[in-house]
């Protein structure tokens, strides 16, 4: 439908949602597939559809087997120039405004799978630490991205209070997608699943396994 359109943006951001779902699908090939289709008219694209496209470029090749921490960054700065500039009245896209400390949150999310763990930490310590207490739901998936990182680090303790903040925030949000960011984090803690820490974080995590 967005193609039947003939608008250049619809069809870009039609092209950028079809890159979210491939993240999703864990198919870094398709995200930079997907993202490089949607800016095809750069030149004819407004900034908030061309800073959804960059981003998901940034996170496609963060999926890919070169883990290109340098190309990442750079897609991420360029996306950060054009945040500011967003000033059209689509009602879609508009995650770049709603989420504080947006292009932050996005480079937090691409480190942890390039593994660099510590920067992803030090990011989301920042990030977290300006974090409205209303935007619960997104919060809430914050601190899983957060508890992955630092189990890997590894910091036992902080990712076992982390865990059992995030699993309050499930049941009373009901977020999928928080279950999702949960049931990552043992793949990172398997050097100390034997530990006092590791048996806590299992039982806390009993209800996903």
């Amino acid at each position: 439908m967005a193609h039947r359109s003939q608008d250049p943006q619809l069809i870009s951001y039609a092209l950028t949602n079809q890159a979210m779902l491939a993240v999703d699908l864990d198919d870094g090939r398709m995200v930079v597939d997907y993202a490089e289709a949607a800016l095809a008219d750069e030149s004819k694209l407004c900034p908030k559809v061309r800073v959804l496209a960059l981003v998901h470029q940034a996170h496609g090749h963060s999926m890919l087997p070169g883990k290109n921490k340098d190309l990442v960054d750079r897609l991420l700065d360029q996306a950060a120039e054009l945040v500011g500039r967003v000033d059209d009245e689509y009602l879609w896209g508009n995650a770049c405004h709603r989420t504080q400390g947006y292009i932050d949150v996005q480079q937090a999310t691409a480190y942890l799978r390039l593994g660099a763990y510590r920067e992803a930490v030090a990011l989301w310590d920042r990030i977290l630490g300006a974090a409205a207490e209303s935007a619960r739901r997104d919060n809430g998936v914050f601190w899983a991205r957060q508890a992955a990182a630092l189990a890997t680090v590894p910091e036992p303790e902080r990712v076992v209070q982390i865990a059992s903040v995030a699993m309050s925030t499930v049941e009373g949000t009901g977020s999928a997608r928080l279950r999702k960011e949960l049931r990552v984090i043992p793949q990172h803690a398997v050097a100390w699943v034997d530990t006092a820490a590791g048996r806590d974080l299992a039982d806390i995590l009993a209800p996903f396994a």
